[in-house]
């Protein structure tokens, strides 16, 4: 063993003279910040997916749940779900939004301390800008169009009183 190391003591006393270089938390952070970055994009990736199949679901639900009405005599042929039953979907669409949401800011949070350590440790040769608040909320809050645009289409469409023949959603 010690013929791999060249010493007794040659591994403790390599890591001893990277820490005192500052080399290795260097390069532990700056992997850590490629990681993160990388999982922030990928989470923003995974979060608009399961919204767009949220989005379908809760829509096939909803046809369903109007087609069982009217079987059960509950609605007339042509007539919307009631908004207290068609508020369900939009509210499982905003937890999703708000799951994802809480997920991003977590990250974002750790890679802008992850960058603040890394500007303590060594001085930066390329200085990075310093992000706006609107990109910093910019996909937080992207989440949460999904159920925007679900309850807006819903309030355009059927509550504000077009007729139910101009709404190409209102007869399956």
């Amino acid at each position: 063993m010690t013929e791999l190391l060249g010493s007794e003591n040659g591994l403790e006393d390599r890591y001893k003279s990277i820490t005192r270089s500052g080399t290795l938390p260097e390069q532990i952070l700056r992997e850590e910040i490629r990681s993160i970055r990388e999982m922030y994009f990928r989470m923003i990736q995974w979060g608009v997916t399961v919204l767009t199949a949220g989005l379908t679901i809760v829509f096939y639900g909803r046809r369903a749940f109007r087609d069982d009405f009217v079987d059960a005599g509950a609605l007339k042929v042509g007539q919307q779900l009631p908004f207290k039953y068609y508020i369900v979907g939009t509210i499982f669409l905003a937890m999703i939004a708000f799951i994802f949401s809480v997920l991003t800011i977590t990250a974002i949070k750790r890679l802008a301390s992850y960058r603040r350590q890394l500007n303590q440790l060594s001085a930066p040769t390329i200085v990075e800008p310093p992000a706006s608040r609107f990109t910093r909320w910019l996909f937080p809050v992207l989440f949460f169009l999904f159920p925007a645009f679900d309850l807006a289409v819903r309030i355009y469409f059927f509550e504000i009183g077009l007729p139910s023949q101009l709404v190409p959603l209102a007869h399956p």
